[in-house]
């Protein structure tokens, strides 16, 4: 089975109900399940701009949403905010707490604090 031919052939060698079957799962693997390459909504590749706030965390004064998220996760993990005990709470520091203005908050809610603090240009 080193082969894309040996594979084959093996195929051909089983019942045809088999072989419906197996070529159905790897043309959904082939394509994705549902058969359409997935578009990028582009909102979330919008470049906005970064409040002083958030920019203190990502460094960055522009960014998109997907790049403000990263960036914020980035700064999460390199300062140890998650709790040791439930890693879906952050507790933040001085510089993150500016941003999303609470003492610990479920990595759920993040999203939402963060993109207050971007802006249209």
């Amino acid at each position: 089975m080193n082969n894309w031919k040996s594979i084959l052939e093996e195929i051909k060698e089983l019942p045809s109900s088999k072989q419906r079957k197996l070529f159905r799962q790897l043309k959904k693997l082939l394509k994705g399940k549902s058969g359409k390459t997935r578009k990028v909504n582009p909102a979330l590749l919008k470049e906005m701009k970064c409040s002083k706030e958030l920019k203190a965390v990502t460094g960055k004064s522009k960014l998109s949403r997907g790049k403000a998220m990263k960036y914020t996760w980035k700064y999460i993990k390199a300062h140890k905010l998650q709790d040791k005990k439930d890693g879906r709470q952050i507790n933040p520091d001085k510089v993150l707490a500016a941003v999303i203005g609470k003492k610990s908050i479920p990595m759920t809610k993040l999203g939402g604090l963060i993109f207050k603090h971007l802006s249209d240009d």
